[in-house]
């Protein structure tokens, strides 16, 4: 599994999901980071969050859920899967998103 998509998912995963809070419909958002250029949404339903997008440069797509204390999903047609403690961002974690 190549490093590089673990850690694009991560950072998606990250800064999705730490602004999922409020959001009762879908609405795009963009990021940077390490050079890549990240466009997706975020919808929740029940009590898993659908994140998906694409990033840039390559037009590289991703679908992650995160439920139950996990995020899974694919980036780039690869298969992502870690428990959301895994992912920190300025000092908050996603646990909240069980």
């Amino acid at each position: 599994m190549n490093t590089r998509i673990f850690k694009l998912a991560f950072a998606v995963a990250a800064l999705a999901g730490a602004s999922v809070a409020s959001m009762a419909q879908a609405e795009d958002a963009t990021f940077q980071k390490d050079g890549y250029t990240y466009v997706y949404n975020v919808t929740e339903k029940g009590n898993t969050k659908h994140i998906r997008g694409k990033y840039y440069p390559g037009n590289r797509e991703f679908a992650l859920e995160v439920r139950n204390g996990r995020v899974e999903g694919t980036v780039n047609e690869s298969s992502v899967a870690f428990p959301v403690s895994s992912i920190t961002r300025s000092g908050d974690s996603l646990a909240s998103a069980n």
